[in-house]
């Protein structure tokens, strides 16, 4: 049977959506440890390209090859990037990709003439795009060209600063042991900081989580509230500088219906709350928004093939014609 697959490959977790068997089905898994395949990819690292097919071979699994592959990427991706990931998709043993940007594919149906701003926090860095239905189709407007590096490592980062205050505060002596042993000891250190991850997570639908550290007899507590109030002021940063790197396409954000938040940070209530504070619209966020764009991408129309302008022809011109207009 004919089926579609669209994966969205990250720097610390991937996504895959399609429809094998006809049925929907979606899954997200994280990258190995030490590896950014996405980054590797885009700095024509050694290796990037077959690091992103290890990722693809991943999301197909054992399922019969899709007759259709649908790839998401970072919105200043074109020309060369792409070439990368057809190359990655051709190691993969995967049918010539079709291509979206994370924006567009995020944004959504849109009705004609709308627009929505599209803010992507990932892993390792956040986007803004404005995405409007054009020609029938939707199209970015306005891009930021480099991510702003701030992600969801920097909000882990917070909670493992709370966390070693706690420990420190609780029992200094039996902290100062675990903390030489984890120095020693580079699985538990990666067991740690998986563990401080899911806790971030946890804080985006409870008040408190608890991170366990090895070495300790007692798991450690964060509440919401502390990680917030170290959080807000570096979100709200990262936020101004969005908007200060899309300060001259404001013709290009008036009108816009919503905004749209994708991305693993997106479930963290706070970020929508000063979105929703700056743009005084409705903020969207999906239930897994980690997994927004590849849904998106996965339940899209068909992407134009030769001698037919493509969303991705729009980007070239965007970024290739003088920067942002």
């Amino acid at each position: 049977m004919e089926w579609t697959l669209a994966v969205d490959v990250g720097d610390t977790s991937c996504g895959a959506a399609g429809d094998p068997g006809g049925a929907p089905w979606e899954m997200r898994w994280p990258v190995p440890p030490g590896t950014m395949p996405l980054r590797e990819l885009g700095l024509r690292l050694p290796g990037g390209r077959d690091a992103v097919a290890a990722e693809l071979r991943t999301a197909r699994g054992d399922r019969t090859r899709p007759h259709r592959l649908v790839l998401v990427h970072p919105a200043a991706w074109a020309g060369g990037d792409l070439d990368e990931l057809r190359e990655a998709a051709r190691r993969a043993g995967l049918p010539a990709p079709e291509f979206t940007p994370t924006p567009v594919a995020a944004a959504g149906t849109l009705a004609a003439g709308e627009r929505v701003m599209v803010y992507d926090f990932g892993g390792h860095g956040a986007d803004l795009a404005v995405v409007a239905s054009a020609g029938g189709r939707p199209q970015v407007v306005a891009a930021a060209e480099e991510p702003e590096p701030f992600g969801g490592i920097d909000l882990d980062d917070i909670i493992l600063r709370l966390v070693t205050g706690h420990a420190a505060d609780r029992d200094p002596g039996m902290w100062a042991v675990a903390r030489d042993a984890l120095d020693e000891d580079a699985g538990d250190r990666l067991k740690l900081l998986g563990s401080v991850t899911a806790a971030r997570e946890t804080l985006s639908a409870e008040r408190a989580a608890t991170v366990t550290v090895p070495g300790l007899a007692e798991p450690v507590m964060v509440t919401r509230g502390e990680f917030e109030e170290l959080a807000e002021p570096e979100l709200a940063g990262v936020l101004d500088r969005l908007d200060r790197i899309l300060g001259d396409a404001g013709p290009a954000r008036a009108g816009s219906s919503a905004a749209v938040l994708t991305g693993g940070v997106a479930r963290t209530p706070l970020l929508a709350d000063l979105v929703a504070a700056r743009f005084g619209g409705p903020v969207r966020v999906g239930a897994a928004p980690e997994l927004t764009a590849v849904r998106g991408a996965a339940a899209g129309r068909p992407g134009r093939r030769a001698g037919a302008r493509t969303v991705t022809d729009d980007l070239d011109d965007y970024f290739g014609g003088g920067g942002r207009r």
